[in-house]
């Protein structure tokens, strides 16, 4: 790391607890990927630093170095605190879903400046409530894989490079399959390894993949109906746990949360009706 000045802004995406009252932060960057900082005295509430030092705060962070490898924070100023994930259960468990899905992918110097553009944008979309979680999360998904070099192929099947003329994702190759592979492989078996999208599904994964990031959140618009929305929803997590090869334990607290949410409205629909 070439580090001209003293200055660094970046995304608290972790803290853990490092001695009486310091944190050894996580904090996501536009130019160095994952940066360890210290924070001595972020536990002390009378710090000048201690807003700007929390978990999922975008800061501007005076640094210097320290023992053990680690930069040591010698003054912070929040740019923004995303107070709106700390105030609802779910956002804050979405967001800690999105910051253990960072960490797990390769961020190099290339692919960082838009990840963490990618976070700040989901996370001041759930922050001010601009859209529900169980939008913004698909979205995520599928932007973070194009990103780091796994976007699914759409447009020519992955086994033979003839047309994608099918709805049959097959997750072994990461793409749609044309007909004759389809058929081929055993797709239209019912199988972990294949998935059944739809026509706006893939329109809505070419959009994700291909477009700016500032258009991601246009995709709501292609998907018109619930069911859509519902099998892209599947999809996305499926896809990203395939990239992963395994379940974040932060998505499945998440997923706890979200049919803990839908029981309980069930169930008072049914005491209301």
């Amino acid at each position: 790391m070439t580090q001209t000045n003293n200055f660094i802004t970046g995304l608290i995406i972790k803290e853990e607890h490092y001695g009486e009252n310091a944190k050894l932060l996580s904090v996501l960057t536009a130019e160095n990927g994952i940066m360890k900082m210290k924070a001595p005295g972020a536990k002390n509430l009378k710090s000048s630093t201690h807003s700007a030092v929390q978990l999922f705060t975008y800061s501007e962070f005076s640094v210097a170095k320290g023992k053990g490898g680690y930069l040591t924070i010698t003054g912070a100023t929040a740019k923004n605190n995303f107070f709106g994930l700390r105030n609802d259960v779910l956002n804050y468990a979405l967001a800690c879903y999105f910051s253990s899905a960072v960490s797990k992918v390769c961020v190099n110097d290339n692919s960082s400046s838009d990840i963490l553009r990618l976070m700040l944008n989901c996370f001041f979309v759930l922050s001010e409530k601009k859209y529900p979680p169980d939008t913004v999360k698909p979205f995520f998904e599928i932007k973070l894989a194009s990103i780091c070099g796994f976007a699914p192929d759409t447009s020519y099947c992955p086994s033979c490079s003839s047309k994608a003329d099918t709805f049959t994702f097959d997750f072994f190759t990461s793409g749609i399959l044309c007909k004759k592979c389809a058929r081929e492989s055993g797709a239209m078996i019912k199988s972990h390894r294949f998935f059944q999208l739809n026509s706006e599904c893939i329109k809505a994964l070419e959009l994700l993949c291909y477009s700016d990031l500032k258009k991601i959140f246009h995709v709501r618009a292609l998907l018109s109906d619930e069911k859509s929305q519902m099998l892209f929803r599947e999809f996305s997590e499926r896809f990203i746990c395939n990239i992963f090869e395994s379940i974040p334990k932060t998505l499945s607290f998440y997923n706890h949360l979200m049919r803990s949410i839908d029981n309980e409205k069930l169930r008072q629909k049914q005491e209301n009706s």
